[in-house]
């Protein structure tokens, strides 16, 4: 219980940085790119920001440390959805 617990709580604390770090986003970048720009990047933004903030918290990389030894294929997974939002983002951005 005291597992789910922490997770939960290093999870809440990274949205609550990546909600930080993206107000600090939209207000230094907002008034200097057009506002389509901005609803492109946000989602991206967000995405890529809590994901960060959350991987290097220790119940978050032993969770997925336990899921990847459960299947040795299951390595290649994260990587791959990064690079798959990466090139989603780059598609839509030209």
């Amino acid at each position: 219980m005291e597992n789910k617990d922490t997770l939960r709580l290093e999870l809440k604390s990274s949205a609550i940085w990546t909600a930080l770090v993206t107000l600090l986003f939209l207000l230094f970048y907002a008034a200097r790119n057009p506002m389509t720009d901005m609803v492109i990047a946000l989602p991206f933004f967000v995405v890529f920001y809590y994901f960060f903030f959350s991987i290097g918290k220790e119940s978050v990389s032993s969770k997925i440390r336990n899921w990847i030894l459960q299947d040795v294929k299951r390595l290649i997974v994260i990587p791959l959805i990064l690079i798959a939002l990466y090139a989603v983002y780059v598609l839509i951005n030209g």
